[in-house]
């Protein structure tokens, strides 16, 4: 049994170089640490990437979801998160068996009062962290 603590990588996004992060994660697997970083959404898309992440020790990935409206995540220039994608990215980074620290702006322009109630719905049905 591993009784080591987790280790925490700080880098705005692990996942921003995916040629070295992917030979980072092979060189972690013998060592059986377990880890936790912030990403971006795009780590669900290289399917080779997260199952490198999972052996490495990944517990889990904080992430940036930033707003369930597309019209903020457009005010505030963040193209690579798509709204429609966020349940299918969650499923996927959950099903390797890493958890997710899901990170909410509120109070954006685009927000009503109701922002706060449907951001809450959302992490709980999608069990962020």
């Amino acid at each position: 049994m591993n009784h080591r603590k987790p280790i925490g990588f700080v880098d705005d996004n692990i996942v921003g170089n995916p040629k070295f992060i992917k030979e980072l994660f092979r060189t972690l697997v013998p060592y059986k640490i377990r880890w936790a970083a912030q990403a971006s959404v795009t780590v669900a898309r290289d399917d080779e990437l997260l199952k490198l992440a999972a052996a490495s020790g990944c517990m889990a990935l904080l992430i940036g979801f930033e707003t369930l409206s597309p019209a903020n995540l457009a005010a505030v220039g963040k193209r690579a998160n798509v709204v429609d994608e966020y349940e299918t990215i969650i499923r996927k980074i959950h099903s390797h068996g890493i958890g997710i620290h899901g990170f909410f702006i509120l109070g954006l322009d685009e927000d009503d009062e109701d922002v706060f109630e449907r951001t809450v719905r959302f992490a709980q049905k999608m069990r962020l962290e």
